[in-house]
Formats: structure tokens, sequence, C-alpha cells
């Protein structure tokens, strides 16, 4: 609970920050995760259709019309077949985006930060980390569609079973607005 009202504190800190600029972006996909827990691969969501998001917004930082600050929050849902597991991350982290066309933008971004990882039984938080990258396609005014991979690296494991690290791949499909 500690880390929602911190995460809700960042979140209206960068809203009021963005009103000052002119280039805020808010963003929303559609997330396929696929993540192996020890070497053993599985894929969350691959039963159920559109079971996996993820939302980000991201503010420029020091004027800079390529570098923003970046705030995320995804979930990934496993279903019966894996005992309705549900792994959440929240964090921050950056993101640079090449600006030199209008039509198409290619993006690179680091996350860090809570990852929580929910079963039936009990629930684990763990930090994590996330590299990733994609491309920005123009659609119209401020609209643009989204693809991108992000890596994602955390300690959290199964319950009852320490040491184990979850690694994964996220597939990313979506929009963005700038405003």
């Amino acid at each position: 609970m500690k880390f929602l009202a911190i995460a809700f504190a960042t979140l209206m800190l960068l809203v009021v920050t963005a009103s000052a600029q002119d280039s805020i972006e808010l963003n929303g996909d559609y997330m396929y995760t696929h993540l192996s827990f020890s070497g053993a691969g599985q894929n969350v969501n691959s039963q159920n259709i559109n079971t996996g998001w993820d939302a980000n917004i991201n503010v420029p930082l020091f004027s800079s019309k390529n570098l923003g600050f970046l705030f995320d929050v995804s979930a990934a849902y496993g279903g019966a077949d894996l005992g309705n597991t549900h792994l959440y991350t929240y964090g921050g982290g950056f993101q640079y985006t090449f600006r030199q066309s209008s039509a198409f933008q290619p993006f690179a971004n680091f996350t860090i930060g809570d990852a929580t990882f929910h079963t039936q039984y009990s629930s684990i938080n763990k930090l994590y980390f996330a590299p990733g990258g994609g491309l920005d396609v123009h659609v119209a005014g401020g609209l643009w569609v989204r693809g991108g991979v992000d890596y994602i690296h955390t300690g959290v494991g199964l319950p009852g079973v320490h040491g184990v690290g979850v690694n994964g791949v996220r597939v990313l499909g979506g929009l963005t607005y700038r405003f």
C-alpha cells in the first residue's frame, strides 16, 4: 500500500510538471508475455485474449524533447492452467526517443521498480528491471501506433521456492498520444 501511495504521488508530480511541457506522452498497450522460471518456459496469457496490458507516461526532462522520465505499470495474467497467477509491475525509469523523423520514431527505455507475483495462495514482491525499445509510427495529429519489446528480470519466484529468478520477454502493441 505504501508503494501505491508513492506511485500515485509521483504520477501527480509528473502531471503537474507536464502541464508546463508540450510533449508529454500517454501510452496504452496490449502485452503478450513469455516468462521463464529457472529454465522452464511459460506463456502467460496464451489461453486468454486481451489479458495482459501495459500503460505508461513519459515526461520530457530538462527541456529535452528526446530524453524523458518514464512511469510504467503493467499486468500479465495466467489462466487456470497456471493456477491463476498474475505478475504486476510498477516502475520508473527513462526513455530516449529518436525524433529525427515526423513519420516514425524509434525509442529505447529502461525501467526499474516493484514486481508482484500473485497466485491463489500467496504473493511475493521483488525488484525488477526491464530494458526495452520499439518504434512509434505517426497516424494523425498527436496519435501514434506503438510496437515494442522488453526484457524483464526479477527475483520473484514461485511461492515457497526461494532463489528462483524469473526472466521474460514482453511484446507490446498499442497507441501513444502526444500532447
